[in-house]
């Protein structure tokens, strides 16, 4: 049956793989690998070396959790904080030794977090965590976040680490923030109509009529006032 099924996807794959070249690629099913197994076994034939995982990928997504479970982090974490548009993320990604929880995850860690931004999953998030943290040996310096970046979790044992970590503080005047905000969220019109969506959701938190203020001011292009 397996290769019935793979038969009819044959062309498919070949034409994917092409675009890898030399790079070692891996086929994985779910969890049973029957198909994959099929797949890597008629490749190899033909002189493409390629590889089947071993317990599919739902025994590498149980390799992922544990992992970062058990990954010793680096003794030394340091935290930065600030107001938004101090340039947290700016600092992370030019200093070494940094992990930036942000991009990984592709959302902002704000209501406006994902626009102009397409967010990952929780799986993808902790594929690429486990990655970036088995870098890292003395030092880890981080962005201060909630346990949420948008509805990404971060896992247990590093949100530890970041609430008992050495924490810094980053400052810097409304003037150098309102001009990092404009930059980074209204530089493109479909950006600003994402905002547009997304800003009578503050209702609940600064009330209708500041609501209604602010709609009429990104309708003027008012951005930059406050």
């Amino acid at each position: 049956i397996g290769y019935q099924i793979f038969s009819r996807k044959i062309k498919g794959f070949e034409k994917a793989l092409e675009k890898y070249g030399a790079k070692k690629v891996v086929f994985c099913c779910f969890r049973g690998g029957l198909r994959s197994g099929v797949f890597a076994d008629y490749f190899n034939r033909k002189g493409r070396e390629v590889y089947k995982l071993d317990g599919g990928y739902k025994a590498y997504r149980k390799h992922v959790r544990e992992s970062l479970q058990k990954l010793k982090l680096p003794k030394k974490v340091v935290v930065l904080y600030g107001l938004t548009g101090s340039g947290k993320t700016e600092i992370v990604k030019k200093l070494k030794d940094t992990v930036d929880l942000e991009g990984l995850a592709n959302h902002r860690s704000s209501l406006f977090g994902a626009v102009g931004l397409k967010p990952r999953s929780q799986k993808m998030f902790e594929t690429l965590l486990l990655r970036e943290l088995e870098k890292k040996r003395g030092w880890l310096i981080l962005e201060g976040e909630s346990r949420k970046i948008g509805d990404m979790i971060i896992p247990e044992k590093i949100f530890a680490a970041m609430k008992s970590a050495k924490n810094i503080n980053i400052v810097c005047s409304l003037e150098k923030r309102i001009k990092r905000i404009l930059k980074e969220y209204f530089d493109r019109d479909e950006k600003i109509e994402q905002i547009k969506s997304i800003v009578p959701k503050l209702k609940k938190v600064i009330g209708k009529k500041k609501t209604e203020e602010y709609m009429d001011m990104l309708v003027e292009g008012k951005h930059y006032e406050y």
